[in-house]
């Protein structure tokens, strides 16, 4: 009868981790505290960890119980198949900042956490990434989806922060943007691709560049830049493209014509005008505060 207890209970504590692995792990933000090292805000009581790769299950959500916050305070985060609004009219959004880090290990261009979808299925998927040492990596990243689908996507890369793709297939869809303020993106080309779709589009700021690693890929950028799916923020600045076959990178930076930028030139453009203040409209009485539960982006 002891073996029999033992068994059954053996068995129901299998069953149990095995019901925790396959189910997916929603964000709700229990505690308000918007942390993503928080238990308690995630719907199975467990932060994200990695889990055997079993055809992209199971997916993490981030939907729309306020924003998502990684600083530096807390841990590393791991995870794996994640999703920024996986459903119509959710908006889901992750902001990692002040050194805060998720995905593969930094410095190392292989494998990330499984790939992340940002704004599928009719959703809206924002990223933020802000900071000297915030750093987001995935082994792929599909940014945005169909026109047809609906949604949108939105990558903001400020302050330092990097943003890396491993070496599965990296797409920008139809409603995907990656604004490249003041970072960096990387793309791993060995074994993957960098593929933005008409309507997509990278737009990088004079103080953001776009890394490809491996091989010179000045052909690839050169003709997406004549499609307009990586562009410079202004007419203002142009884009340059150099191969550097000492490091086997190539890098995509944007110039400007001046050499001086005032502190209201948000756009950097070189000119302090209604477009910056139109800039500085669309984020009026937004926040970033970790601590502030009423923080939404």
């Amino acid at each position: 009868m002891c073996r029999k207890v033992v068994y059954l209970s053996c068995v129901a504590a299998m069953l149990s981790m095995a019901m925790q692995v396959s189910a997916a792990n929603n964000w709700v933000n229990a505690t308000g505290d918007g942390k993503w090292s928080t238990a308690a805000n995630w719907d199975v009581g467990v932060v994200p960890t990695m889990t055997p790769d079993s055809n992209g299950n199971p997916h993490i959500n981030l939907t729309d119980a306020n924003a998502c916050t990684l600083d530096g305070t807390q841990p590393h985060a791991v995870c794996q198949w994640l999703n920024l609004g996986s459903s119509a009219g959710q908006t889901g959004t992750l902001n990692v900042v002040s050194g805060g880090t998720i995905g593969g290990d930094i410095g190392t261009p292989a494998f990330g956490p499984g790939e992340t979808w940002i704004g599928l299925n009719g959703s809206n998927g924002i990223l933020n990434i802000d900071g000297i040492g915030s750093f987001a990596k995935s082994e792929g990243w599909r940014i945005g989806a169909g026109a047809v689908d609906g949604g949108s996507a939105v990558v903001n890369i400020t302050n330092g922060g990097k943003m890396a793709g491993g070496t599965w297939n990296n797409y920008i869809h139809a409603t995907g943007t990656v604004n490249i303020i003041d970072g960096t993106m990387e793309v791993v080309m060995l074994g993957s691709s960098l593929t933005i779709d008409a309507g997509g589009r990278i737009v990088l700021y004079p103080n953001g560049k776009l890394d490809l690693y491996y091989g010179d890929q000045t052909n690839l950028v050169n003709g997406l830049i004549a499609q307009g799916r990586i562009t410079s923020n202004s007419s203002r600045c142009s884009l340059e493209v150099f191969y550097d076959e000492d490091t086997n990178w190539t890098h995509v930076t944007s110039t400007c014509k001046c050499t001086t930028i005032k502190t209201g030139d948000l756009n950097r453009d070189c000119y302090v005008n209604f477009l910056d203040f139109a800039d500085f409209a669309s984020q009026w009485l937004s926040c970033t505060d970790s601590l502030n539960p009423a923080c939404s982006q």
